[in-house]
């Protein structure tokens, strides 16, 4: 009767610190941090040439399992901008609002007449997020990206707006390795 007593003490021990493990297990997996960069990526803009202080926010995340993807928003400043002929000027026509939101691995959509310029929806892919880093300029005020007025372009894997009355340009990119 006493080993009896012993072994079931025991098995009560372990039990109970699986328990505690497991649970401290999940609450670290759940509660992981997005980092807040102090320095935007000029990488993914580098072909606008701006410096970091024309950057007023940026997200940028990689993930996958199998196939590495890449999902990055910028929204930044630009001055003396010259459009050439692959800018469309605003409303987005149906046919490109639909190739927009047909871009591989997009989460959200473009349904209206702005688009926030601080993603919303980080959360989609963190369950398979390789990095992720967010850059939000200190004192800025951002408003919604304007789909009436303006220009925009679309690519297979990207999509720009640009509005000459702000000089602005959201750049929105999507890309995976297959």
């Amino acid at each position: 009767m006493k080993a009896n007593r012993l072994i079931s003490f025991k098995d009560n021990r372990m039990t109970r610190f699986a328990r505690v493990v497991l649970i401290l297990l999940l609450f670290c997996s759940c509660t992981e941090e997005k980092d807040v960069a102090r320095e935007p990526d000029l990488s993914l803009v580098k072909h606008y040439g701006i410096g970091k202080e024309g950057i007023l926010y940026q997200f940028y995340e990689k993930f996958g399992f199998t196939d590495v993807c890449e999902h990055s928003r910028t929204y930044f400043k630009i001055k003396n901008f010259k459009l050439d002929k692959t800018w469309k000027a605003l409303p987005l026509s149906d046919k490109d609002r639909l190739k927009i939101n047909s871009i591989s691995n997009k989460a959200d959509s473009v349904k209206g007449d702005a688009i926030p310029v601080i993603y919303k929806m980080k959360d989609f892919y963190l369950d398979i997020s390789l990095d992720m880093n967010e850059f939000i300029k200190d004192s800025v005020r951002l408003d919604a990206v304007n789909l009436s007025k303006g220009f925009y372009r679309v690519g297979k894997k990207h999509f720009e707006v640009y509005s000459p009355q702000r000089e602005t340009i959201y750049y929105e990119k999507h890309s995976c390795d297959y």
